[in-house]
Parts: C-alpha cells; sequence; structure tokens
C-alpha cells in the first residue's frame, strides 16, 4: 500500500455524497478480490476493518468522512477512497 496516493489526494476534487446515518455501502467488483479492507481515514492512515460479504455500515454521527478501501488480488492491490457526509 506504500505507493499508493493517500486518499484525501484521491478525493480532492470531489463534493461528499450525502447518506443517511448508518447507511449500507455494498462494495462489488468484476474481479472478486482475495481480501477486502476498509476505514475512515483520520490523517495518517485508516482504522483499518475487514470487510465481510462486501457491506461496509457508514457511521451513525453527522459529518465528513473520506473512506479508504484497500483490495488485494493475486496480482497485486488497490486503493479506492470516497468522500461522504452523514447528514
Amino acid at each position: 500500500m506504500a505507493d499508493a496516493a493517500a486518499p484525501p489526494l484521491l478525493v480532492k476534487n470531489m463534493n461528499p455524497h450525502p447518506v443517511a446515518p448508518g447507511a449500507k455501502l455494498h462494495l462489488q467488483f468484476d474481479d472478486r478480490p482475495l481480501t477486502i479492507e476498509a476505514g475512515v481515514w483520520n490523517g495518517g492512515d485508516a482504522d483499518w476493518r475487514p470487510v465481510q460479504n462486501g457491506i461496509i455500515t457508514l457511521p451513525e454521527k453527522k459529518g465528513a468522512y473520506i473512506y479508504a478501501i484497500h483490495a488485494s488480488w493475486k496480482k497485486g492491490d488497490a486503493i479506492y477512497a470516497f468522500f461522504i457526509e452523514v447528514r
């Protein structure tokens, strides 16, 4: 993961997507990853947690969040990021 752009750089030109408190985000990949972990970006890293069944439960507390997703396949891995605002 060291050579990936930091999540704030990946979302710097995006407006936050509005979401409901506690909403469920369903991840779907054409090529299923071996592992997926996700977490809220907190300035220098994310609070990485394994993603079970491709579902992430978004925060209950109102505010703006940058989420990072790390997916791994046999041939490599990738970092994705998205910007949400819990309203």
